[in-house]
């Protein structure tokens, strides 16, 4: 059997965490509902650490009913997240710094009046949640201060962590199908937080699982496959039976 598969990503680059969370503000200003891990590239350097991320497939964005970027993370579908409780420097200063006039001169002539208008009510709804950060110190000066212990917890990584340990520990006795239960709702959570920690629980469950199962894979030597939590509970419950 062939499965489906994409190349494991290293969570704990400092790049990668920065440049995900670049592309979360973003779609969150764009409204871009459909940020999927299969659509957005990663530019590597020769040693394989993270260079930048491009985000492509982009029809899903400039909604004109979502004029709340946090409303995003209530959906149902697997990309959605709320607003990131973490920014870099630049990234914060040209938030802070746009205005709704900008937009509009900026989008004019290439959205509808609607679309510029739910985008200037998120640009303002963007501001709002920022207003606090450099108070609480979740504005990062620098590129390295992405793998430091506050990005882990701030981007859920360290409670995705704890959940995971929490699952792993109960595993023994229990029924594949409760615990697939049990990662999914880890995976939802994780979804609603970040991008980061989207990618890194789903890399970790699929890992864990593939090995307390002894599933086999198709794969080329080094390439870790990551699949979608339906497929794998419809094989977890079959093994189960």
């Amino acid at each position: 059997m062939t499965l489906p598969m994409r190349l494991p990503q290293d969570m704990a680059d400092p790049t990668l965490r920065l440049k995900l969370t670049q592309l979360q503000w973003l779609d969150s200003l764009t409204g871009q509902v459909d940020r999927t891990a299969q659509n957005y590239f990663i530019q590597r350097a020769p040693d394989g650490s993270a260079l930048n991320v491009s985000g492509i497939d982009n029809d899903a964005a400039f909604g004109v009913r979502l004029i709340s970027a946090n409303e995003m993370s209530k959906g149902r579908r697997n990309s959605r997240a709320r607003m990131p409780d973490l920014i870099d420097r630049p990234g914060y200063d040209a938030l802070m710094a746009l205005t709704p006039d900008d937009l509009a001169r900026c989008l004019g002539g290439l959205l509808t009046q609607a679309e510029i208008d739910a985008t200037q009510a998120r640009l303002r709804d963007i501001q709002a949640h920022l207003g606090s950060f450099e108070q609480q110190g979740h504005v990062l000066e620098s590129p390295a201060d992405w793998a430091s212990d506050q990005a882990s917890e701030l981007l859920g990584l360290t409670a995705g962590q704890a959940g995971l340990a929490t699952v792993q520990d109960q595993a023994p006795g229990k029924q594949a199908l409760e615990i697939t239960r049990q990662l999914s709702r880890l995976q939802h959570q994780a979804k609603q937080t970040s991008y980061v920690a989207r990618e890194a629980m789903e890399q970790a469950c699929d890992q864990w699982m593939r090995r307390r199962f002894g599933l086999a894979r198709s794969v080329p030597d080094g390439v870790q496959p990551l699949l979608d939590m339906p497929w794998l509970q419809a094989q977890f419950e079959a093994a189960s039976t």
